[in-house]
């Protein structure tokens, strides 16, 4: 994380350069408790990793190539996301089952 602390459990995924994060990753790991992953089985490629884990942003490299049969050492910190909380919503008109909130579109 970006107190240089490992994530754990967290998912990555290679994607290919020029496509979507929405299209199916090329290959997927899950950190192990220091941090650490490896994805086998890459085809010789340009790809942006993507970081994934509950309670933390998601983060990706801009592009790391891959070469077959070859190691690279990418770095990826995942940084701590802040607790969320509603805005603009206010209580449904009469009627309305008690505890449902509606948007405010003003």
């Amino acid at each position: 994380d970006e107190q240089g602390s490992p994530v754990p459990d967290a998912l990555v995924r290679a994607i290919a350069v020029g496509s979507t994060e929405a299209q199916a990753a090329a290959g997927t790991a899950i950190t192990d408790a220091g941090g650490f992953f490896q994805i086998d089985g890459l085809a010789p490629n340009t790809y942006g990793i993507y970081g994934y884990k509950p309670g933390f942003y998601t983060q990706h490299t801009a592009g790391d190539v891959v070469h077959g049969a070859g190691r690279r050492n990418i770095s990826l910190v995942l940084k701590r996301a802040n607790p969320g909380k509603l805005t603009n919503i206010v209580p449904t008109t009469a009627g309305a089952s008690a505890g449902v909130l509606a948007l405010d579109k003003t």
